[in-house]
């Protein structure tokens, strides 16, 4: 009886750590400490020129040579942590906005259903402070970037090369977050 039942209890445990494996049975905090996000030291890949419809389907080159830092982040309407993080990020463009470019690129299927989702989400879709983007066929996301958790944001300096790596949700009003994103050498 003992060996059926450590038995039957073995098969179980297996069968749940396989499916908690490959299915993901536990979910991902929205947030975590805030060095968790971050995959510093990423130094020598240089983020390509690219050009990707806005809001309003006008195709845009987004990343120009200036004096400010960049956020490049991954969203999608359909992500959990992305719509909980985008108001933040929203009001960090607004109070960062002499420092950081923001470009917030939707990974949706749809280009009709972004603009009113951010209607619905922010109220309006004039954030003077962030450049709306779709990829449409994943071609920069998942081609050229590797990007497949959503939400992802890379932080790139002045000449494009990547400086950090921020993945899953992260809370852009935290006092820590602003300091790994402002860090030397992008203290201005």
């Amino acid at each position: 009886m003992r060996a059926k039942f450590l038995f039957l209890f073995s098969c179980c445990a297996l069968t749940f750590g396989v499916l908690k494996y490959e299915v993901g049975l536990t979910p991902a905090p929205i947030y975590t400490t805030a060095t968790a996000h971050i995959s510093p030291g990423v130094g020598n890949i240089i983020i390509p020129h690219f050009k990707l419809p806005d809001l309003n389907q006008r195709i845009v080159q987004p990343i120009d040579k200036n004096q400010k830092i960049t956020l490049i982040h991954f969203w999608a309407s359909w992500c959990a942590p992305c719509i909980k993080e985008l108001p933040e990020l929203v009001k960090f463009a607004q109070q960062e906005a002499e420092k950081v470019n923001i470009i917030a690129i939707s990974l949706d299927e749809n280009h009709a259903d972004i603009k009113p989702f951010l209607q619905r989400l922010l109220g309006n879709t004039n954030q003077p402070h962030i450049t709306w983007l779709w990829d449409e066929n994943k071609s920069l996301s998942e081609d050229t970037l590797g990007i497949y958790k959503l939400p992802e944001t890379l932080l790139i300096n002045q000449n494009r090369v990547l400086q950090h790596k921020f993945v899953g949700a992260v809370n852009w009003l935290d006092p820590q977050i602003k300091n790994q994103v402002f860090m030397p050498p992008f203290k201005l």
